[in-house]
């Protein structure tokens, strides 16, 4: 099938940035997945040959996509971000006037914090509330807390070291089991912080997504049109291994077995100990506990190409349909890549598709370590000893 399009009535609307200007949609394609920052790149056409650019910059921007024509809420998928990119790219001489078009790059608010690092101390707090306090000084106060038991220990103190601002919180949620993904609405993304599958919904129209059956050249419409299954080779077992410098003859060791009977052993070195912590064993057996399942998140996987526009980064569909049966059940969405085009002015023309991977909904998806801590020196004629072990960096660091 070269091209897929609606056969229900479609509509879009954009919202504009920019007051007094408006905007319609040519084409949008993007990608939002569990624990990244989602990019929408969006090319959308003004009668405004002079909108100010960066008046855009820093702003909300949705687009509202209508797949039944209804002004139904149950029925729009909307795409809502910060405007972290802005170009004018063309201006099309037309007898009733010009157009111009201009392509601006969407991005989450969190997007923001990777543009600003800091080096300080956070004292007598647990991970999540770091974690939560970040985004809130960063300006992301639009938080679904879905936490109970993950990072709820606290710890005396936490380093953060020339690290971003984003690259210190996702070492804190990768150490500690976390996920996020977005939820989108007309006027707001949501930032959900995630533990466990109880944070997985169904999006719109996602109960029963069926394989298509369509011939070529068919207009199909949210349905699953190719379809791969993979199984793959993951760790065996996961050793934690850590010391505690008072009580250097306590062994801190901790074996998760996995299901894979040929993985081999993954030994993590230090293994999370805050040494400060008396619970010490607990953290270790946490972090092998954590690493290993999020080696065996990934291990079934559902990759495929669809015309489902409310698929969603951690959001549930149920499969229907497929030959080999065992897939038929519900599974969550891990990444997907959206591609809009509109094609004719009346918008009777729009070609959606999508490509996306997925796992089943009672696995819980926790990324393998990508972040951390940055490995610093003591300054030139300083001693470091046991006794001066909290004393970390300059002498000016910020103390939270």
């Amino acid at each position: 099938m070269s091209v897929l399009l609606s056969n229900e009535s479609s509509s879009f609307s954009v919202s504009s940035p920019v007051a007094g200007s408006t905007f319609s949609l040519k084409r949008l394609k993007g990608r939002e997945a569990i624990s990244e920052l989602f990019s929408f790149d969006v090319l959308v056409a003004s009668e405004n040959a002079n909108v100010d650019l960066s008046q855009c910059m820093g702003k909300d921007m949705s687009i509202t996509f209508s797949a039944s024509g209804s002004e139904s809420n149950a029925d729009e998928r909307y795409f809502h971000g910060t405007v972290a990119r802005v170009s004018q790219v063309e201006i099309e001489e037309k007898d009733k006037g010009n157009v111009s078009y201009y392509r601006m790059i969407l991005r989450p608010k969190a997007w923001l914090l990777t543009q600003s690092k800091s080096y300080r101390i956070f004292q007598n707090q647990t991970a999540a509330q770091i974690i939560k306090d970040v985004l809130n000084e960063g300006g992301v106060t639009d938080i679904q807390d879905d936490l109970r038991s993950a990072g709820q220990t606290t710890r005396e103190y936490c380093v953060q070291y020339g690290e971003s601002n984003f690259d210190f919180i996702s070492r804190l949620m990768e150490e500690k089991g976390i996920a996020y993904t977005f939820s989108h609405e007309s006027s707001l993304h949501k930032m959900i912080l995630m533990e466990a599958v109880g944070s997985y919904q169904f999006s719109t129209r996602s109960q029963t997504i069926s394989i298509s059956k369509a011939q070529s050249g068919a207009l199909i419409f949210n349905e699953i049109i190719e379809c791969e299954v993979h199984h793959g080779i993951t760790l065996g077992s996961v050793q934690g291994v850590d010391y505690n410098f008072e009580n250097p003859n306590t062994a801190l060791k901790s074996t998760s077995q996995g299901e894979s009977q040929i993985g081999g052993e993954w030994m993590e070195y230090p293994a999370g100990v805050d040494h400060e912590q008396k619970a010490a064993q607990s953290i270790v057996d946490s972090t092998s506990d954590s690493i290993i399942n999020a080696a065996e998140s990934t291990v079934d996987t559902l990759t495929g190409n669809s015309t489902c526009p409310f698929f969603t980064a951690g959001k549930k569909f149920g499969l229907s349909g497929h030959i080999r049966t065992s897939l038929n059940k519900d599974h969550v969405v891990v990444s997907v890549e959206h591609s809009i085009e509109v094609q004719t002015k009346d918008l009777s023309g729009i070609a959606y598709q999508n490509s996306f991977s997925a796992i089943p909904a009672t696995v819980f998806i926790q990324l393998q370590k990508a972040h951390h801590a940055l490995e610093f020196l003591a300054p030139k004629q300083q001693k470091l000893s046991v006794q001066k072990e909290k004393r970390f960096g300059p002498i000016n660091m910020v103390v939270s």
